[in-house]
């Protein structure tokens, strides 16, 4: 398994080569804070600043009380970074507040549509609301996170030559770099080991925070002529016994009654005892297995390997045919066909023998 971290090293060589020429201004320093409210008294918050291109430069003096420089989540504002920016720190408070630098994280992909605008968006997420989110809060926010940073990394690598409609979309959603997390189980999983191990929760977080930032610069760097994607520092090393809990995690099927299963969903290996870890896998699969006395076929390989298809009564498969399945009332279907949940045998029989 290719873990969507060494995906993103391989990506960076194809962005590299495909994102020449390409230049978009750098972002400079954010823009002056609008001024404080004076009902806000002596800590009152600055107004959102407007900035266009990074976020956080320095705030300017509110309408009565003085600014001071905002420092951005990601660094400070006043160096342009494209990253959250913190609120202002409170000004005298004589008869107002001070301003705050702008929190507005933008996009710096050129003419944007309102649907990247809206799947970009939550790379503009800020330490302070990851850090807030505990349990199935912060794991809901992997996955905006998450699409929002696979499809940085898929618009700049394919622009200008982009694919056909949907490609994009499908590719973000196959490179939001949150592994852990990607399955209903998987995330189950996590989620109840952050109840045991309040460490499993702190790298959930770190990670979070890292798939933004790596979203941010894919923007950022990729867009720039003659540069390649360089990548987000790494520092979401768990301790040994994290690293542990959440390795487990990939590796875990729950079964009908709760119990958890070692395995996988739809493997074709039964880890439950009721045997519900391989029923209904056309929703993870795309297609129902083929029961073939006791073991469990991919029904393509049906007539491929074994003699499965020719010792059913009445035989499935034709000796020396592999990709022709036999129906009960006579001619054939696709091999592909069967277990599709279509009836392609006029008798339906290509779902007979399907485990639903």
């Amino acid at each position: 398994m290719v873990s969507g971290r060494a995906r993103t090293f391989v990506a960076a060589a194809i962005a590299l080569a495909g994102c020449q020429g390409r230049t978009v201004p750098r972002p400079g320093a954010g823009g002056a804070g609008s001024a404080g409210s004076a009902s806000a008294g002596a800590a009152g918050g600055g107004g959102e600043g407007t900035a266009t291109g990074g976020t956080g430069g320095l705030a300017t003096a509110g309408s009565a009380g003085q600014g001071v420089a905002a420092q951005g989540g990601a660094g400070q504002g006043a160096a342009g970074q494209t990253a959250a920016a913190g609120a202002g720190m409170a000004g005298d408070g004589s008869s107002g507040a001070s301003g705050s630098a702008g929190s507005g994280w933008t996009t710096t992909i050129p003419n944007p549509s309102d649907r990247e605008k809206e799947l970009l968006a939550p790379l503009g997420t800020d330490d302070a609301t990851i850090d807030a989110a505990t349990g199935p809060d912060l794991t809901a926010l992997a996955e905006p996170i998450g699409l929002a940073r696979g499809y940085a990394m898929c618009r700049c690598t394919f622009t200008p030559n982009m694919p056909g409609d949907g490609f994009v979309e499908d590719c973000a959603s196959a490179e939001t770099g949150l592994y852990f997390l990607s399955t209903p189980d998987r995330k189950r999983c996590i989620e109840e080991e952050m109840t045991r191990e309040p460490g499993v929760t702190e790298y959930v977080r770190c990670v979070l925070k890292w798939t933004r930032d790596d979203g941010r610069l894919w923007q950022e760097q990729c867009m720039e002529t003659a540069m390649g994607h360089m990548g987000a520092p790494w520092t979401c090393a768990p301790p040994p016994d994290v690293a542990a809990l959440v390795e487990g995690c990939l590796f875990v099927t729950y079964c009908a009654d709760g119990t958890r299963g070692t395995g996988q969903r739809c493997d074709q290996v039964f880890d439950c005892t009721d045997q519900s870890d391989e029923l209904g896998c056309f929703d993870v699969t795309g297609r129902d297995w083929f029961w073939c006395d006791g073991e469990l076929v991919s029904p393509p390989d049906v007539c491929r390997y074994g003699t499965c298809g020719i010792d059913k009564e009445p035989p499935v498969c034709a000796a020396g045919q592999t990709e022709a399945y036999l129906c009960n009332s006579g001619g054939t279907v696709p091999v592909d066909e069967v277990c599709d949940r279509a009836f392609d045998c006029e008798d339906g029989s290509d779902e007979r023998y399907c485990v639903k």
